[in-house]
């Protein structure tokens, strides 16, 4: 128990520096938009239930790489894979947006 604790803690301080660029990813959402395009409450509402369940989930994810190496390796792949999708969303998101005259 006590060594499968100490590999948790250090799976924690490797992985939860790579999880905050996801989220400030995230939040950039919030900061760039158009309130005539698109309801601003429900995107934030969006944005702030997306960060909670991706905490959540990462917190799971590492309780569960303690455990198994199968999960050790989706933790691994998980931000690199998150992060890309979620940077391609906001660049396609700012594209759309219509340029200010």
């Amino acid at each position: 128990v006590r060594g499968r604790r100490q590999r948790q803690m250090c799976i924690r301080d490797r992985f939860k520096p790579l999880f905050i660029p996801i989220i400030a990813l995230l939040c950039c959402f919030i900061l760039y938009g158009n309130n005539e395009k698109f309801n601003l409450v429900k995107l934030r509402f969006l944005i702030f239930s997306l960060t909670v369940i991706f905490i959540v989930f990462f917190e799971i994810l590492l309780n569960l790489s303690a455990s198994s190496i199968f999960f050790q390796y989706f933790l691994y792949l998980f931000p690199m894979c998150v992060g890309i999708a979620i940077y391609f969303v906001l660049h396609k998101f700012i594209e759309n947006e219509p340029l200010a005259k």
